[in-house]
């Protein structure tokens, strides 16, 4: 993705002319096959098998699609360390479920999650999503920031974040260049929240964000989530801000970043995010595990967890998508609890 942007050729097309947000561009295509061949290589080595793989630019892809093959490299598994995790919840996950086989395992795959915001230069909201489920629940989340602050030509501007249901998350800092291919340092963290992030939270408490994308006016089942989550804020005194944020994957990892935050007075800023059905089970499932990692919530609209089936025909989230803070668990369950009563008592349909 940083090659791409450095070398301006970015060769975007549109999957809808009339919508700019389906924009894709040369580095979807070639990160998608960095990825997959890359995760396709390391596996079949190993063990004679691949998990499941269900990726954005599928369509875009063929079999003999070389690209990219010059920058496939020999994953590493000494990178994420067992001390490298941090949550704030003091009570223990869920196990991790058993699996007789990779076939029992799906990675969702989104190369390049906000290309609208890459092809326009706001690369802040760009991310690159890799989840991992097991029997359709998401385990695991990797969600790589290439331009995690603004200083683009900084070859340690590439973060990544990842998380494991049960332990929690964690990050590392890359000097990764590009052209030469290799990574000449690598850092841990715990868990990686942005200062910036951080000072913002602090003069922010008791404060809530309601986060959407841009065209939030255009969906009714949007604006009934906004409507319905201010209104049971409001209701408890809580100061409620409308925040634009572009990218799925960015909008969810600010709530994981919120779950990490605590206060000493408690007034803890509840952060959400909400997605009309034109999101994927590849926008989802990354930051999905992160945020559960953190003691975060994600559903439908209705209350219904998403489903990460193998089905590459049955990957849209035509019910929307909730995502909380761990702190705004309860506000989540009565903000769904009321768009039931709605869908079930409405003359007109809320979708």
């Amino acid at each position: 993705i940083r090659r791409v942007q450095q070398e301006g050729s970015l060769k975007v097309s549109y999957k809808d002319d009339s919508d700019s947000r389906s924009a894709v561009t040369r580095a979807d295509v070639e990160a998608q096959s960095f990825i997959i061949d890359s995760i396709t290589n390391y596996w079949q080595t190993r063990k004679g098998e691949i998990p499941n793989i269900i990726g954005e630019e599928d369509q875009g892809m063929t079999k003999n699609n070389n690209a990219c093959s010059s920058l496939v490299v020999r994953l590493r598994g000494n990178l994420v360390q067992p001390n490298s995790f941090f949550s704030p919840m003091e009570t223990a996950q869920p196990l991790l479920p058993s699996i007789q086989s990779l076939s029992q395992v799906t990675l969702y795959v989104d190369p390049l999650d906000g290309t609208r915001e890459f092809v326009e230069g706001r690369y802040e909201n760009v991310s690159c999503l890799i989840g991992i489920s097991i029997h359709g629940r998401p385990v695991a989340g990797v969600i790589g920031l290439p331009f995690a602050t603004t200083e683009t030509e900084k070859e340690d501007d590439v973060h990544v974040v990842y998380g494991l249901v049960g332990r929690g998350i964690g990050y590392c800092t890359a000097n990764y260049n590009c052209l030469e291919k290799t990574i000449t340092e690598m850092t841990c963290g715990q868990p990686g929240i942005p200062t910036s992030y951080i000072n913002e939270q602090r003069t922010r408490n008791n404060n809530a964000s309601l986060m959407t994308g841009d065209s939030f006016d255009r969906s009714p089942l949007l604006s009934n989530m906004l409507t319905v989550a201010r209104v049971a804020l409001e209701k408890d005194d809580v100061t409620v801000q409308h925040d634009i944020v572009g990218g799925a994957g960015k909008k969810m990892l600010l709530c994981a970043y919120a779950s990490c935050c605590t206060s000493s007075t408690n007034n803890q800023r509840v952060q959400f995010s909400f997605k009309k059905q034109s999101t994927y089970l590849w926008d989802t499932c990354a930051p999905e595990a992160i945020l559960h990692a953190v003691g975060g919530k994600v559903t439908d609209a209705f209350g219904s967890p998403l489903v990460y089936n193998t089905n590459k025909l049955f990957t849209k989230n035509s019910l929307g998508v909730i995502a909380s803070c761990s702190h705004g668990r309860n506000y989540h369950d009565a903000i769904c609890r009321t768009l039931v009563f709605m869908k079930e008592t409405s003359s007109t349909s809320l979708l």
